[in-house]
């Protein structure tokens, strides 16, 4: 369980490693974290790198190095990894969000929509997706959709903060 997102380590004859032989695995996926969380993306890449050098399926460290080249504004690179994730986990919810807010990122608004309401099919009550959701229409110059949405994510979370948020910024503000 100390390594849920992630593989046991790469597979012998079909079975997994003994997790006390990849120790070293998650404890690097610790450390990157550590980078991570001090703002060291490059640190974390690098480290994340090495260690998919030896796990190449390690979905936690791939959703890791990911978000890293994302906060690098390293879209290209964080595209590429996110899609070999999605070939291991292809209905990844934080994965397809996370490509969502890339292709957001470089301008492609429809392809961002898409992978937010590929997701709202996969879980219509994932809060992230509907602010997402809100956020890319608002950017494409949509207001009667962003109500629509903003209005859709209240009904399945009334209190949601975010949303909340967004839509005071968008509908409540804009209207005085």
């Amino acid at each position: 369980g100390y390594i849920a997102m992630g593989n046991a380590g790469p597979a012998i004859d079909g079975e997994r490693l003994d997790p006390k032989d990849v120790i070293h695995l998650h404890t690097a996926l610790e450390q990157a974290r550590g980078f991570s969380n001090e703002r060291l993306y490059a640190e974390a890449v690098r480290i994340l790198e090495g260690l998919l050098v030896e796990d190449p399926n390690n979905l936690a460290a791939l959703t890791d190095l990911a978000s890293a080249h994302m906060k690098l504004m390293q879209f290209e690179q964080a595209q590429k990894v996110i899609e070999a994730a999605l070939s291991l986990a292809p209905e990844h919810e934080q994965l397809l969000l996370m490509l969502a807010q890339v292709e957001r990122e470089r301008g492609e608004l429809g392809r961002s929509l898409l992978l937010v309401e590929q997701v709202l099919d996969i879980n219509p009550t994932n809060m992230t997706a509907w602010q997402l959701k809100a956020q890319v229409e608002l950017a494409s110059g949509k207001p009667d959709q962003v109500l629509a949405t903003l209005n859709d994510a209240l009904e399945i979370s009334p209190q949601h903060p975010a949303v909340n948020t967004i839509y005071a910024q968008t509908i409540e503000i804009p209207a005085e």
